[in-house]
């Protein structure tokens, strides 16, 4: 008779340790490749904020999801991006695009259960808060190159830090975050529906997690760590009870 052993896996929170990565607490789930979505509902006269997870169509309340930024995220800021956002040409940005990159989660703002024939103008997904070892933004390039931002919460957050958006649309602008490590934002979703009136949804929690690059000495541990995983899965895989 075979004896079957089962390998104990890494958990996140200890490959956030040899990462220098402070994992999220709780259960929620990490996503950090694909295309997710940031949704707005409404039902019975509320709205319901949420992620959903294109890839696999599955829907998470905000609490359930950690937003994942990965480390390949990281780049330079450019002069004309440095004067939108108030930072230095070079500042190290940790960037989800707005185009797709298969290493990078895919982010969006989907208004697509709401029906345009019952709301009266656009929707505010406005940002309330922050808290993080960073500030945040979000902008868009027009097809000439110039920068529209939306957010930044590097001057403070006030009124003018919104998403502005159709019912019954989908869109994506480029995030960036300043530092790495664990970020909530709070968002209130505020609309004028036809029916019930000006309608919010209060302030929804969104948890970010930007993981930095780990050093030298760090992805010689996850070697080590990792070949031992290799060597002891075969010895398990070889083992046998007569």
């Amino acid at each position: 008779m075979k004896l079957k052993l089962s390998v104990i896996p890494i958990t996140v929170a200890a490959l956030g340790a040899l990462l220098g990565w402070a994992a999220p607490a709780g259960a929620a789930t990490l996503l950090n490749r694909g295309h997710v979505d940031i949704g707005i509902g409404y039902d019975a006269g509320a709205f319901d904020l949420h992620v959903h997870d294109e890839e696999s169509d599955t829907e998470y309340s905000p609490g359930d999801a950690v937003l994942g930024v990965n480390a390949s995220a990281r780049r330079l800021t450019s002069a004309g991006l440095g004067v939108a956002l108030g930072l230095s040409a070079g500042t190290p940005l940790w960037i989800l695009p707005a185009a797709q990159d298969p290493e990078l989660l895919f982010l969006g703002l989907g208004t697509e259960e709401l029906s345009d024939s019952e709301w009266s103008g656009n929707l505010s997904l406005t940002l309330k808060g922050i808290s993080g070892p960073g500030s945040v933004a979000a902008w868009s390039v027009g097809s000439l190159g110039e920068i529209s931002v939306h957010l930044n919460s590097r001057d403070g957050v006030n009124a003018s830090d919104r998403f502005s958006l159709l019912a019954g649309s989908h869109g994506h602008v480029n995030l960036g975050f300043t530092e790495p490590g664990n970020y909530e934002l709070l968002f209130e979703a505020t609309g004028t529906h036809l029916t019930d009136g000006v309608v919010a949804s209060g302030d929804v929690a969104y948890a970010f997690s930007v993981i930095p690059e780990p050093s030298v000495g760090r992805l010689a541990a996850i070697g080590v760590v990792t070949g031992w995983l290799f060597r002891r899965r075969t010895r398990c895989a070889s083992r046998t009870v007569g």
